[in-house]
């Protein structure tokens, strides 16, 4: 497929709607949380554990990839990337207290850690995405081409690679766009990408469910589109 001649930012945006709306469920799901189901207990604690890897690669992706192509194109974005570098280090500090926290649920503990770490991870994001949306997305559609822009995103992709966390990242990110997002990322998206998606749909709903609860009850939630595996196909 050929690149658009202006950068196509809208997979940027809808990660990070995903990461902002999970936090959020995830702090919610921890409120009312019955540790006496270990079958919840085995979800949450696997969905918390693949969410605080997306966050360590959407990071990395952000740090190794994007920022850095940044800067140079644009000198002056090195205030903002200072600015987002301090998050990501506040970020990371609250990940090590999520992980503790899924240790202690593991174990048969209380889920008050989690919920307060989430908490935390939650309000963070709700700033600092916020500040990449306004601020740090724009400058790549003004300062980019369609075709670098592009050649950024197959970098990010081969950061993420056919992998174990990929088959929970993918899954992640499209739970989250409406009908008509989800059919433009679709028709521009790579075949591995799809393939990964087709694998691991079922699962990753199945989980979400366990692990959070109904989708629908999430503050702020969009509607979104459940395509299945033989929707697809063709």
């Amino acid at each position: 497929m050929d690149a658009p001649t202006t950068p196509d930012t809208s997979m940027y945006l809808l990660v990070h709607r995903a990461l902002r709306t999970s936090a959020r469920r995830l702090a919610g799901a921890t409120t009312t949380y019955d540790r006496q189901d270990p079958r919840r207990t085995r979800a949450l604690v696997r969905w918390t554990e693949g969410f605080i890897a997306e966050l360590h690669c959407h990071h990395t992706i952000e740090d190794d990839a994007m920022f850095p192509a940044l800067v140079a194109r644009v000198p002056g974005a090195a205030d903002l990337i200072d600015r987002t570098d301090a998050d990501h280090a506040a970020m990371d500090l609250i990940m090590e207290r999520l992980e503790t926290a899924t240790k202690i649920l593991r174990m048969g503990g209380s889920p008050r850690k989690l919920h307060e770490a989430a908490t935390d991870l939650a309000d963070l994001l709700d700033v600092h995405l916020a500040f990449e949306d306004e601020h740090v997305i724009p400058l790549f559609e003004r300062h980019f081409t369609g075709a670098e822009y592009q050649r950024l995103d197959e970098e990010a992709l081969a950061i993420l690679g056919i992998s174990k966390q990929a088959l929970f990242t993918v899954p992640f990110i499209l739970a989250e766009a409406t009908a008509d997002e989800f059919d433009h990322s679709w028709s521009a998206a790579p075949a591995p990408f799809k393939v990964l998606y087709l694998l691991s749909w079922g699962r990753y709903r199945r989980l979400t469910a366990r692990a959070l609860g109904a989708a629908d009850a999430a503050p702020g939630r969009v509607e979104t589109v459940r395509s299945e595996p033989w929707e697809l196909a063709s």
